[in-house]
């Protein structure tokens, strides 16, 4: 484990630590000093002052004064005899700058860094706000760091309302058809009610409403990884055998369907887009009664497209993508009188996009909702 922090101070103590080195160097080696000065000076003399000097500095030594008079008189300056002390003071200023930079580094890039950690751990513990904002200068890389941890505070905020949305929706709708069946059971047991034919539909229609709602979901929660068995299949034949499984349903709501189709054949799982089909026949059946139904079914190019149309209601006011959510209805009270549980849209949507296609819902220009099938 480590941290920036205490990085940065280990080198910022090492700067110090070779700096202050660097400037005992300078301040108690003076003869390197003299030495490096001394051979400089040297070669920027002529040859023959050079041998001059040299034979002056044999002759009296380094510090005589007529070898000081020779060396002032041909460009040697005070200030350079001294050079050594202020290459020390020079060294001792940059460790103590260098220093007290990288102590600063350290607090601009730690201190936020330790703010995000301390907010990724509450946020693992379930909390759900926001992390402070950054102070102005703060490192880039932080900075992202801070953007990303807010877009992904936000999905988790979002998230958590969905599935505390859906876990009411669920609880709702299992909650009706299992409170008819225990009013229905307790009556029975109390002698209310009978144990006759009619009862046992009853329940035994409650029951399947639970199964349907079960399976829907088995289904949904699958569909990211949905195992599907592709063969080739006249989607127009499957559009017609789906109608014909309806016609009951069709002709008890005051639905008239008209079918428009031409030979189309997609690689399809013939059970799931039949699924997705029956799907959208039983929406007609629930919100579009004694209405017409138009099923058109078609090929361009290298897709199978399919339209199905009512006149009815339409669709709800309010942004079409979020009807194929699920749990999704159009409308608020969420009553079996008036549909499902608001899942039959996210199947089909579920299933067209496994099959890599694509689905939309329009307005019908004669009111009433359409969508819009295609398949690859």
């Amino acid at each position: 484990m480590f941290s920036v922090r205490r990085i940065s101070n280990r080198i910022a103590l090492g700067a110090v630590a070779l700096s202050l080195i660097a400037a005992i160097i300078a301040a108690f080696a003076p003869q390197l000093v003299y030495a490096v000065r001394d051979t400089l000076f040297l070669a920027s003399l002529t040859p023959e002052d050079q041998a001059h000097l040299t034979a002056m500095i044999g002759t009296s030594g380094q510090c005589a004064p007529s070898v000081r008079a020779f060396k002032v008189a041909h460009g040697f300056t005070a200030w350079e005899i001294n050079y050594h002390l202020a290459l020390a003071v020079l060294i001792t200023i940059t460790a103590i700058s260098g220093g007290w930079l990288a102590q600063r580094l350290g607090a601009s890039m730690g201190q936020p860094i330790e703010q995000l950690a301390e907010f990724a751990r509450k946020t693992g513990s379930g909390e759900r706000e926001l992390p402070v904002p950054l102070k102005r200068g703060a490192a880039e890389e932080v900075e992202t760091l801070h953007h990303e941890l807010t877009r992904m505070t936000e999905a988790l905020r979002t998230a958590d309302a969905d599935l505390k949305f859906r876990s009411s929706a669920i609880a709702h709708d299992l909650r009706t058809p299992l409170t008819i069946m225990r009013g229905r059971l307790v009556g029975l047991q109390s002698g209310v009610f009978q144990l006759d034919d009619q009862l046992i539909a009853a329940l035994l229609r409650q029951v399947g409403i639970v199964e349907e709602l079960v399976g829907d979901l088995d289904l949904l929660t699958s569909s990211q990884a949905m195992i599907m068995q592709p063969q080739s299949t006249r989607i127009d034949d499957l559009v017609r055998q789906v109608v014909e499984g309806h016609a009951e349903q069709l002709r008890n709501a005051g639905i008239a369907v008209a079918i428009d189709t031409v030979p189309a054949t997609a690689m399809v799982d013939d059970r799931k887009l039949s699924r997705a089909i029956s799907n959208l026949v039983d929406n007609a059946v629930r919100y579009a009664p004694q209405s017409r139904l138009a099923i058109r079914v078609w090929q361009e190019r290298d897709e199978v497209r399919l339209r199905i149309a009512d006149d009815g209601p339409g669709w709800p006011e309010q942004d079409l993508a979020v009807l194929l959510d699920p749990f999704t209805r159009g409308e608020i009270s969420r009553s079996r009188e008036t549909g499902g549980a608001g899942l039959g849209l996210a199947i089909v949507h579920a299933i067209i996009k496994a099959h890599k296609g694509k689905m939309t819902l329009l307005d019908n220009n004669n009111g009433g909702s359409v969508v819009e099938i295609q398949i690859p």
